[in-house]
């Protein structure tokens, strides 16, 4: 499933990030999103559509697959790649 070929470039010449920088990036969204809870903010999570889709358990961190219920040319859609966000922060982190 979400696999991204290393290498693999988009029409506009753009590399998709690796596991291990996407991995790093969720991190740290988790981390400021839960320090901005710490100090009194609230903090929304209002993914797209396929970046949080709880009607398949299909999870891929690549940000750039193409899409299932819509233009198969659209090659920026997820598969729960939000899922680690609600896993990596402390609970009651997101407001809504």
């Amino acid at each position: 499933g979400g696999a991204v070929a290393l290498g693999a470039t988009d029409e506009a010449g753009n590399a998709p990030p690796d596991a291990a920088s996407a991995a790093a990036g969720l991190r740290l969204v988790a981390d400021l999103s839960a320090r901005a809870k710490a100090s009194g903010r609230f903090v929304s999570l209002a993914p797209p559509q396929s970046y949080l889709d709880a009607s398949t358990d299909e999870f891929s961190l690549s940000l750039a697959l193409p899409a299932r219920c819509w233009h198969a040319e659209f090659a920026y859609a997820g598969r729960n790649a939000y899922a680690a966000l609600l896993a990596l922060a402390p609970p009651d982190t997101f407001d809504f």
